[in-house]
């Protein structure tokens, strides 16, 4: 199970927040709703490219290799293709619909 050392998932109101830590880069963060989410999770697993233009951020896959390059105004990652694979899943776990309410 590869572990995302340079993509941070975490919950936010309504979506999602990014943070990524690019190599000798500052780390930036990208709030997505769920629709933009879901718009970049179909984009992982067609290996297409996405552009979110309201967060300036864009994943650029490279068919051949299965790397991807998830990049923003200020920085950009090489994802390689475990990393992609552990990307597409991290979110999907975040999605709505497999969350588990909490506790009462």
């Amino acid at each position: 199970m590869t572990v995302l050392s340079c993509v941070e998932v975490r919950r936010s109101t309504g979506g999602l927040r990014l943070f990524v830590r690019p190599p000798a880069a500052s780390l930036w963060s990208a709030r997505l709703g769920y629709e933009r989410v879901s718009e970049l999770l179909t984009a992982i697993r067609q290996a297409q490219s996405c552009t979110v233009p309201d967060v300036a951020l864009r994943y650029v896959p490279d068919q051949r290799t299965g790397e991807a390059v998830l990049a923003c105004e200020t920085g950009s990652v090489l994802l390689d293709a475990d990393e992609v694979s552990a990307l597409h899943d991290t979110l999907r776990a975040h999605m709505p619909d497999r969350m588990r309410p909490l506790p009462i």
